[in-house]
């Protein structure tokens, strides 16, 4: 919203979750097909901070679009989501398969070692992207004896 609370005309559809349970929104975002699974991504970033500020943080946005990710494809005609782009959506898509979609827990005989290093890699990605790389942005160092989806296995229970 400008500063007359009329919405902001952009060339690019945004939403974006600022904390304290605030989305914004731009009026392309209204016209999306797929405004809902956008919608899911920045609820998902206020059930990970609750009423607090929103962090900069890489891995919370991972989880968010692997959540995003299984929550496009559970919908009734649900297809091949496209999350940022067809390369990032497939570093999403080896996540979510090493997963188990109704628990968030890694399936039974997941390379552990192969979902860590894509893993780091969508991080890495993810970093780069004009979106995710300016002043403040940051990840937590891995550890595999965390599990990495934290919040999605909460959802999920």
């Amino acid at each position: 919203m400008d500063k007359d609370g009329n919405l902001v005309m952009g060339v690019d559809g945004e939403l974006r979750y600022y904390g304290m349970g605030r989305i914004d929104y731009n009026e392309k975002i209204l016209r999306d097909a797929n405004r809902d699974e956008l919608l899911f991504h920045e609820f998902f970033h206020f059930f990970q901070n609750g009423n607090l500020l929103p962090n900069r943080n890489l891995n919370n946005e991972v989880e968010a679009y692997v959540a995003q990710y299984l929550y496009a494809t559970s919908k009734l005609g649900g297809g091949a989501p496209k999350i940022i782009n067809s390369l990032f959506t497939s570093m999403i898509r080896k996540l979510v398969s090493d997963i188990d979609r109704s628990t968030g827990n890694f399936l039974h005989g997941v390379d552990i070692d192969a979902f860590y290093k894509n893993y780091q890699a969508a991080l890495d990605y993810l970093s780069m992207m004009p979106a995710y790389s300016d002043e403040g942005w940051y990840w937590n160092k891995i550890d595999k004896n965390v599990r990495p989806f934290p919040n999605l296995i909460r959802l999920l229970l």
